[in-house]
């Protein structure tokens, strides 16, 4: 996918004054500088920019971005064309509302910003080049970000906004996934730490990063926003307190390849969504009486709910207030919370799809609350219990393939559940026993190409 590049670094140049990209000067400085430039309006949405020097913008190229600095407010255009070396013309993005008539204006012209947060404030849907494509931040794993309190601005749903981290080169780090334990491969992620929430917007994606914050409230935090996505990227909200929380956001919001913690003793429903959610392959982990998931409908695949015992709930399903929408849980792992799925105290309306989830060493699979006489229909397929004290509370299940075999505790079943290893050892009653010779559950094991079957543990893939 063809991308519009912004660029955050730690370079000795990066600065905020910068245009952001995508051309980079030596140590991620601007390309073009000059000190005293003027700029008249044309009348039809751009401005000219003429040096006042001699050939100011010799390295300037087509589609770089560019600020100058009006009365202390560095504004942000982007380069349409190129007249001479010292003569260019510039549109505001997104707009066709006119700079002032300048003379003696520095500009910076490309050159990475210093920090996320003023590139997260500044660009949207309408940061685009000459071709249209898509505006996706880099930001590099070469500095120390440490971020307030911070606003996104919008995509929409043909130009989504990203925010990407990378080591060396945009995208190195897209295909890292997990480690051989199951818990993503942080290494060379650029490491985030918010001082202050991040307001999330529609239409906006961050990828490849680390973010980590102490902040009773969540790190990422709206009630409102849809149409928001994490991928690859671990959030953990260190925190001791009731209010602390990785995720708030509203409806449609896409959860991909990402760990989610709260790792202090108190804290808030570790990720907290509303209706139509996708999860897939994600970690959740929490260490309090507060759920690790709620959401209101959606789907939820190939993810781990690792408790510690005293975790009451894996997934709160269903908010309070009921929806017609039906919701699908597939290869999930379930260890050591009070309830791996609950349901709240009004009437059922819809029923739940549930498939080759495993939940193990807990005291419910499926809780119902509802304390009249209606009962949720579940059905469920090669699904794997053990250890589970009551299967099922106000349900009414339709069955197939259910594998309840015990072998003993955490042993037989886990490579190292204690440590957050939920791959199936090859002697689990789950492993490569789901309808089609797949591990029951989140982790999987991959059988060597040269064939022989499943002799042993091979590599992880799925929500490893």
């Amino acid at each position: 996918m063809a991308t519009t590049n912004f660029h955050v670094t730690g370079g000795s140049s990066a600065a905020d004054t910068n245009g952001g990209g995508p051309s980079l000067g030596t140590n991620d400085a601007a390309v073009d500088s000059p000190a005293a430039v003027t700029a008249v309006h044309d009348g039809s949405g751009v401005h000219t920019l003429t040096d006042d020097g001699v050939d100011g913008f010799s390295n300037t190229s087509v589609d770089d971005f560019i600020t100058w600095d009006t009365g202390g407010t560095p504004e942000a255009a982007i380069v349409t064309s190129l007249t001479s070396d010292d003569i260019i013309v510039v549109g505001r993005p997104g707009s066709s509302v006119a700079f002032t008539n300048l003379t003696s204006v520095a500009v910076r012209v490309g050159g990475a910003f210093a920090t996320v947060k003023h590139a997260m404030e500044l660009i949207d849907s309408t940061f685009v080049n000459a071709a249209g494509d898509v505006p996706k931040v880099n930001i590099k794993n070469d500095g120390t970000y440490s971020e307030g309190a911070t606003t996104l601005l919008a995509g929409t749903m043909s130009v989504p906004v990203i925010y990407s981290g990378y080591t060396s080169s945009i995208s190195d780090l897209d295909d890292q996934g997990r480690n051989s334990t199951g818990f993503i491969n942080t290494t060379n992620f650029p490491a985030i730490t918010f001082t202050g929430s991040l307001t999330p917007a529609a239409f906006v994606a961050i990828q490849n990063l680390k973010i980590t914050g102490a902040l009773s409230a969540y790190l990422i935090l709206s009630a409102t926003v849809d149409n928001f996505s994490v991928v690859n990227c671990e959030i953990t909200n260190t925190q001791n307190n009731a209010s602390a929380g990785a995720v708030r956001a509203d409806n449609q919001i896409r959860l991909i390849g990402s760990d989610f913690y709260c790792s202090g003793a108190a804290h808030a429903i570790v990720v907290d969504l509303d209706t139509s959610a996708g999860i897939s392959d994600c970690r959740f982990r929490g260490t309090s009486s507060s759920a690790l998931l709620q959401l209101n409908t959606g789907e939820v695949h190939r993810s781990v709910f690792w408790g510690d015992g005293g975790t009451p709930t894996a997934i709160l399903l269903f908010s309070a207030i009921p929806s017609a929408l039906p919701n699908t849980m597939s290869q999930n792992t379930f260890y050591s919370v009070g309830a791996c799925i609950q349901t709240p105290n009004s009437a059922p309306i819809r029923s739940m799809f549930l498939s080759h989830n495993h939940a193990t060493d807990s005291t419910k699979w499926i809780e119902n609350l509802y304390s009249a006489t209606a009962n949720l229909v579940v059905y469920e397929s090669y699904n794997r219990l053990r250890d589970i004290t009551t299967p099922r509370t106000g349900v009414v299940s339709i069955e197939q393939g259910e594998i309840l075999t015990d072998t003993g505790g955490i042993e037989t079943d886990y490579e190292d559940a204690a440590n957050g290893d939920f791959h199936l050892i090859a002697a689990a009653p789950g492993y490569g026993k789901g309808l089609h010779g797949q591990d029951i559950g989140a982790n999987q094991h991959v059988v060597p190409s040269g064939g022989g079957g499943a002799g042993g543990r091979g590599y992880p893939r799925g929500a490893l």
